[in-house]
């Protein structure tokens, strides 16, 4: 049997082509012949699935703009440099409290005075709307609104509001207990302030965050003057991130401002 060759029809510059067939020699006179090489096996490629290729493209997105937001965040603080503003409650008064007891009927007016700081020399806030609702014994001894105004940069605002109760009847575990906290010149008010508010830097403004402070504040209600015994922190809960904004209400030391500004509110 003789040898064998497969060869492509090409021409004499065609390139050889390997044999389909190679020779087996009998040893020793044993016959021989022509056997075919044996088949090379090439697994197929394996393609990815669709459902792979859009799980990386989603956590590679994830994975940008994470990264982005922390630069941007970095680049934010590094710039603004953004500060607590500081709010300190100098004056706190409740009159009408013992005319309310004789009477049976809650007449009574809470006068404050507040002076806030804004050290921050690129961030200022629009304080659009402040509800301020003061109890003591389920009794709402004042209530009302602080006018809007702005707290610009390094500036220093005083706030004086005078607050009107509810006129409501007393009942007579009402008026005992009023009339026991006139004896022990003691009496602790419960302050509840909702407030809406924007942050400014530059030209750009955010917008409005609802904040609520909640706190209470001890007074000798019999005292002239000031009738503050005791000023806990008042610490402020917003429904946005109130942390990076500093909308907190904390009594600090006011630091000295460049600029000053009075408000007096009727």
């Amino acid at each position: 049997m003789g040898e064998g060759y497969v060869y492509p029809n090409a021409g004499n510059n065609a390139p050889h082509a390997p044999p389909a067939y190679y020779t087996v020699t009998g040893g020793k006179g044993g016959p021989g012949g022509s056997l075919p090489y044996p088949a090379v096996y090439t697994a197929p490629k394996r393609r990815r699935s669709c459902c792979c290729c859009l799980w990386a493209w989603l956590c590679s997105l994830l994975v940008i703009f994470i990264v982005a937001v922390g630069i941007a965040a970095l680049v934010f603080w590094l710039v603004v440099r953004p500060k607590l503003p500081e709010y300190d409650v100098t004056d706190v008064r409740l009159t009408g409290l013992n005319d309310s007891v004789s009477r049976g009927q809650l007449n009574t007016g809470l006068s404050f005075t507040l002076d806030t700081y804004n050290p921050n020399k690129k961030m200022g806030f629009y304080y659009d709307e402040i509800n301020v609702r003061v109890e003591t014994l389920n009794l709402v001894v004042g209530e009302g609104q602080i006018p809007p105004f702005y707290h610009g940069h390094r500036n220093r605002t005083i706030v004086s509001q005078t607050l009107k109760s509810q006129q409501v009847p007393l009942s007579t575990d009402n008026k005992n207990k009023l009339l026991q906290a006139s004896n022990d010149n003691k009496l602790l008010l419960h302050v509840k302030v909702d407030v809406k508010t924007r942050v400014k830097v530059g030209d750009v403004k955010s917008n409005r965050i609802k904040v609520k402070v909640r706190c209470d504040v001890e007074i000798n209600p019999l005292k002239a003057g000031n009738q503050v015994l005791k000023l806990p922190e008042l610490h402020g809960s917003s429904e946005v991130v109130n942390s990076l904004l500093g909308l907190y209400f904390i009594p600090s030391p006011l630091a000295d401002p460049k600029r000053r500004t009075a408000l007096t509110l009727p």
